[in-house]
C-alpha cells in the first residue's frame, strides 16, 4: 500500500498582540503565521523583503527574529505606521508622558461624554452613542453599580450635544464658536480630482468624525504636540 501523505499542521491565527492593534489598518496578517514562515524559510541575519508591507507585521516579526527587513509600500500612511510601530521608546517615558497629558486634558474631554445611570443617577462616562438619520437615539455606558446599560437618549444628552454643536464650551471654542484647536480638513480626493477608493459618502477628513469626537481629538493632538 502507498503510504498516505500527512497534512501539514494547521496554524491557528489568534488575535493580534497589542503592538499591532494600536491602529485600524486593514488587511493585517496574523503575526504567528508570518513568524512561522520567516523561521522556516530564513536564517538569522538574512533579509526579509516585503514589497507591499501594509501595516508592517512581516517587517516587525522579521526584526523580532533577528532578521534584517526591507518594507515597501505606495501608501505613505503605511510607511508612517510601520516606522511608528517599530520605533523604540522607553516604557517609563511613555507612561510619564501619558500621565502628564491625561492630567491636562482628561477631565475636559470626559466632560463631553458625561451622563447619569438611569437606575441610580451615578455619574458615568458614555462610551457609545448610536446615530440614525443624523440623530442620536441611544447611549451605552457601564455603571459601577449596575454594569453595562443601553438606554434611549434623554434631554440632558441633547442639551450637551447642542452646546457642542453651537460651540459654547469655553474649553474648546472661541467666542465666535470656532474650535480653538487645529484639525485636518483635507478633501478625500487626489490632486487630479479622483476620489479616494474608500471615500464613501464623506468629502473631507473631518467628516469622518462626529463634532464631539473631532474637538476632543483636536485638543488631545494639540496637547500631545506641546514641547515637553
Amino acid at each position: 500500500m502507498n503510504e498516505s501523505l500527512s497534512e501539514p499542521p494547521t496554524i491557528h491565527p489568534p488575535g493580534h498582540s497589542s503592538i499591532y492593534v494600536m491602529h485600524k489598518f486593514f488587511g493585517r496578517k496574523s503575526e504567528n503565521i508570518l513568524r512561522k514562515y520567516i523561521k522556516q524559510y530564513t536564517k538569522r541575519g538574512e533579509i526579509v523583503l516585503d514589497p507591499f508591507c501594509g501595516s508592517g507585521v512581516a517587517i516587525g516579526e522579521a526584526l523580532r527574529l533577528d532578521r534584517k527587513a526591507i518594507g515597501i509600500d505606495i501608501n505613505p500612511v503605511s510607511i508612517f505606521i510601520v516606522r511608528s510601530t517599530l520605533s523604540y521608546i522607553s516604557e517609563s517615558k511613555i507612561t510619564d508622558e501619558f500621565n502628564m497629558i491625561a492630567k491636562d486634558v482628561r477631565d475636559d474631554i470626559l466632560n463631553l461624554y458625561h451622563g447619569k445611570c438611569k437606575i441610580c443617577q451615578t455619574l458615568v462616562i458614555i462610551t457609545c452613542f448610536t446615530w440614525k438619520k443624523n440623530q442620536i437615539i441611544d447611549k451605552r455606558y457601564t455603571c459601577p453599580k449596575h454594569g453595562k446599560i443601553i438606554e434611549s437618549t434623554k434631554a440632558d444628552d441633547y442639551q450637551l450635544l447642542e452646546k457642542i454643536t453651537q460651540g459654547t464650551i469655553k474649553q474648546f471654542f472661541t467666542l465666535e464658536g470656532e474650535c480653538k484647536f487645529w484639525f485636518p480638513s483635507n478633501p478625500l480626493y487626489y490632486k487630479n480630482g479622483n476620489a479616494f477608493l474608500k471615500k464613501e459618502r464623506y468629502e473631507s477628513i473631518d467628516e469622518l468624525f462626529t463634532r464631539r469626537n473631532l474637538i476632543a481629538l483636536a485638543k488631545l493632538r494639540q496637547r500631545g504636540s506641546d514641547p515637553w
